[in-house]
């Protein structure tokens, strides 16, 4: 939301392990809204920003697509145990924000009650990440206000246009790889459209495709 209270940025997550994406109803999902929603950056004063919906920080691509796209600063909400350890997500936003030289903004739940586990087991590991993958700042479990940063967008943007080993970004051949996407598929695209419309999914399904999707890899002989 912008400061007129107006939406200035809207995301649907690609990966999810129990609703369904706009992958599974692809054809018409790029017919309404078109192949820009995917992806969207929003130009803002405070950055060019994109949204990473919590388990998608582990999906390289879905930081990438948005990289190529101009994005400055990753957002990613998130609802994750929190850990004295390095956990993967916490991994993987210093990799994202390495490999595409980009903040990495990413604010966990808040107390959840309820529920069996401490209730404030997810509500640490708020925190900011530079373009380098380092810390500069993070919330310990239960209230906090010490998560925030201050982001240097001419210092980023001054990286970004850099010559040499560390620019990441900018290396990449991208096009050297459009082949191998191409012709390779994992994940079935279109499940939940029929008759031109969507359909819910029902009780299981996402689940059976996923085992669908594996029992397809290994008689392929990409997994074993």
């Amino acid at each position: 939301m912008g400061p007129s209270g107006d939406p200035v940025l809207r995301y649907r997550r690609m990966i999810s392990l129990s609703t369904p994406s706009p992958y599974d109803v692809w054809d018409r999902y790029l017919d309404i809204y078109g192949l820009d929603s995917v992806f969207p950056v929003a130009d803002t004063d405070i950055g060019r920003l994109a949204a990473i919906a919590s388990e998608e920080i582990l999906y390289p691509e879905i930081a990438r697509c948005h990289a190529m796209k101009g994005a400055e600063v990753f957002i990613n909400p998130s609802s994750e145990v929190g850990s004295p350890a390095l956990t993967p997500k916490d991994i993987a936003r210093r990799a994202r924000a390495i490999e595409n030289l980009a903040y990495v903004v990413t604010a966990n739940s808040a107390s959840l009650e309820g529920l069996p586990f401490p209730k404030d087991s997810s509500t640490a590991m708020s925190k900011v990440l530079d373009y380098s993958g380092k810390v500069l700042a993070e919330a310990a479990a239960g209230e906090s206000m010490a998560a925030n940063a201050t982001i240097d967008l001419a210092a980023l943007r001054r990286t970004r246009r850099q010559t040499g080993l560390t620019n990441t970004l900018v290396r990449h051949p991208f096009q050297a790889y459009a082949q191998a996407y191409e012709s390779t598929q994992f994940r079935v695209p279109n499940q939940l459209l029929e008759d031109g419309g969507a359909r819910s999914p029902a009780r299981g399904e996402l689940t059976r495709w996923q085992r669908e999707d594996i029992e397809r890899l290994v008689e392929l002989g990409i997994l074993r």
